[in-house]
């Protein structure tokens, strides 16, 4: 009888143990079903310095980094069309994609050729293409600026 009682004891004690590892995992469940989720206008914060980082690395003749840029924008767009497909009344995913996929896709041959001109005339139909599209958003007051000084070519590192 002592050894029974002791045998329950010891596989309760276990139980709680295993229990109590388990809790943990899922709290990360929850907590990953519940996790966040940026603001529009933050994604286009992060698209906006993406935006201005891809314009100037060719400057240095950092094509590496202007096809990273590139891509990182390219995901931000993709991820601000998947929690805003449509914001406002407005068709976000199909504006942002229609709007900007001729001008990424510009970028994206001009980047592979390592062409700073044609680079540069993408670049600009991009920018044209965004702020046409916070127009057609209803929020035209909010523009992206063409970089402060002109695309020349590499620049020699200091």
């Amino acid at each position: 009888r002592i050894l029974s009682v002791s045998t329950m004891l010891v596989t309760g004690a276990l139980l709680l143990v295993a229990f109590a590892e388990e809790q943990p995992k899922q709290a990360t469940t929850e907590q990953a079903q519940s996790s966040y989720v940026p603001e529009l206008a933050e994604l286009m914060n992060i698209a906006q310095a993406r935006f201005f980082r891809l314009s100037y690395a060719p400057e240095t003749g950092n094509w590496q980094l202007a096809e990273y840029e590139l891509a990182h924008l390219r995901k931000t767009f993709d991820v601000a069309t998947k929690f805003y497909p449509v914001f406002g009344n407005v068709h976000q995913k199909k504006l942002i994609h229609e709007a900007t996929e001729p001008a990424l896709n510009a970028l994206d041959n001009a980047i592979g050729s390592e062409n700073l001109r044609s680079f540069g005339e993408a670049l600009e139909v991009l920018r044209l293409a965004c702020n046409n599209c916070h127009f057609q958003a209803k929020v035209g007051f909010i523009m992206v600026d063409k970089p402060r000084k002109p695309l020349s070519g590499p620049q020699p590192r200091p």
